[in-house]
């Protein structure tokens, strides 16, 4: 027979009592890690985000490099065709093509 203090003693020699806030204890333990967990997370994805808009921001200033190098060459290919008395076709989309293969010669 069981007597009424065995009852109330867990397989692990425990009361159920003590079992329980033992139980408590781990689940505090447990939220309080899944917190720093998901704090972590967002920390990792804020910097990823951080940098990936400075790589964009590196992308955008050489595309605006590249946009100002082909500015000046369109002046300086207009100016050279006015010089030298050649004239690009209007409305073309590529107005320097031809003047291009005629000096490439392809």
């Amino acid at each position: 027979m069981k007597t009424k203090k065995h009852i109330e003693e867990t397989s692990y020699g425990l009361s159920r009592k003590e079992l329980d806030v033992r139980m408590d204890f781990l689940e505090v333990k447990m939220d309080q890690l899944e917190k720093k967990i998901s704090n972590k997370a967002d920390e990792i994805v804020s910097m990823q985000i951080l940098h990936h808009r400075q790589e964009l921001e590196n992308i955008y200033y050489m595309i605006h490099q590249i946009d100002q190098q082909i500015r000046l060459i369109d002046r300086e290919l207009t100016r050279f065709t006015k010089l030298n008395g050649i004239f690009p076709l209007p409305n073309m989309k590529n107005r320097h093509l031809p003047v291009l293969k005629e000096l490439v010669g392809s």
